[in-house]
């Protein structure tokens, strides 16, 4: 029963993924990163409007972080209510950090990507 668990919460975590655009999240606090070096790098920007223009960088990062930090909450909330609700669910938390149970949720990811994968492929044909 700890492994249906185990695998229901793997495949909620895996939508939630899916969902919250945590990757979209990413690539725009990259390209930030990227445009901060190249306002660094720039020898044609004076000083004042490097610094305008690295302060409203950073708040545009810290921003970026924040949220990319509650999706990533928000991605494991599964988990960590099934952490928490050891009263209410009979369920053994050290089973899912085990050698079967670290098997069983990548094995339900890749099983999840395989599955999506093949749906699109099905009805984008």
């Amino acid at each position: 029963m700890d492994y249906l668990f185990i695998i229901f919460t793997t495949v909620l975590s895996c939508i939630i993924f899916e969902f919250s655009s945590t990757i979209k999240t990413t690539k725009a606090l990259i390209v930030l990163y990227k445009n901060q070096f190249k306002v660094l790098g720039d020898k044609k920007v004076d000083e004042d409007e490097k610094q305008k223009l690295l302060l409203n960088n950073v708040s545009l990062q810290l921003k970026s972080l924040f949220i990319l930090t509650s999706k990533l909450v928000f991605f494991l909330s599964p988990f960590i209510i099934l952490y928490f609700s050891k009263g209410i669910i009979n369920f053994d938390f050290s089973k899912l950090v085990s050698i079967i149970g670290v098997i069983i949720s990548t094995l339900t990811v890749v099983g999840y990507i395989s599955v999506k994968t093949v749906y699109a492929k099905l009805f984008n044909s």
